[in-house]
């Protein structure tokens, strides 16, 4: 019987990933970040970001760009007085993109460079965000934009009670929401002429700006965990890593306030001068 022959499988070229393609989240996250951080140099160098008489050098403005865009909220000039309104906005919105987190930012930059994220990345996500369906990975990323913007223009609302009076509506609008923006980001940076110690008797602007803080430390996974907590606690149920977080941001307010109250009460310097309020809310402040 003759052998019949069978032609052999065609292999099919198998197509070069680019090297785009070959990097991990991590790597990928970095290169979010390097990159970002190198644009946000370069912005801060445009013509007009500086008022005039203002030093700053490259260096110094690489510090503050890097500053700026990873939320570390250290700063080598006053912010108000070295930064034209054109440079608050620039750093505003490097707050922004930074307090959107590693997370969202990362994903994003996938998405909008072109790269498709695939369902072992869509699985980690899931679990990193809130154990929802993977499928609504993109959806709940949108959620979360809306959001941050959201509590940050409430944050802002608040704020332009107290500022719009004094300083006029269209300042008293960009003072509040920088500082909404600012706050809520965990940026550290402010514009206001007089800086934040001429309201430690404020109720209204420490503790919105301090409410802000919090929610933006606790981070979406915690708050929304929360959120469905309180609507369905039967069906969502608090996560390990919420309880720990909820309780160890609980107690370190608690014993920050009263160190800060009980050691410095007294200080002439500090909390001395100030009525018994002012001494709770500049102790909470700082807590």
């Amino acid at each position: 019987m003759p052998l019949i022959s069978r032609p052999a499988p065609v292999k099919l070229p198998v197509p070069k990933r680019s090297w785009y393609a070959r990097l991990e989240p991590p790597q990928l996250i970095a290169l979010v970040y390097f990159v970002g951080i190198l644009l946000a140099t370069a912005a801060l160098h445009l013509p007009g970001v500086l008022r005039d008489g203002a030093e700053m050098t490259s260096v110094d403005l690489l510090f503050t760009a890097t500053s700026a865009l990873t939320i570390t909220g250290l700063v080598v000039a006053d912010t108000g007085e070295t930064f034209t309104r054109y440079g608050q906005y620039i750093l505003m919105l490097l707050f922004e993109l930074g307090g959107l987190g590693i997370l969202s930012f990362g994903t994003l930059f996938a998405f909008v460079t072109g790269r498709r994220v695939n369902f072992s990345e869509r699985q980690h996500l899931q679990a990193q965000i809130s154990g929802l369906d993977t499928g609504t990975v993109v959806q709940l990323l949108r959620t979360i934009f809306a959001y941050a913007i959201g509590l940050q223009l409430i944050g802002a609302l608040l704020l332009a009670l107290r500022f719009v009076p004094q300083f006029g509506l269209g300042e008293g609008l960009f003072q509040a929401v920088f500082h909404a923006v600012s706050a809520f980001n965990n940026a550290g940076f402010v514009v206001v002429p007089g800086g934040m110690g001429q309201y430690v008797t404020d109720p209204l602007v420490s503790l919105t700006i301090s409410g802000l803080v919090i929610l933006g430390a606790l981070g979406f996974i915690v708050q929304f965990n929360v959120v469905n907590w309180l609507q369905q606690p039967r069906q969502h149920r608090l996560t390990v890593y919420s309880l720990l977080t909820l309780v160890t941001t609980a107690a370190l307010l608690v014993v920050g306030f009263l160190t800060v109250l009980l050691l410095e009460s007294n200080n002439q310097a500090t909390l001395q001068p100030l009525p018994w309020h002012g001494k709770l809310l500049a102790s909470f402040f700082r807590a």
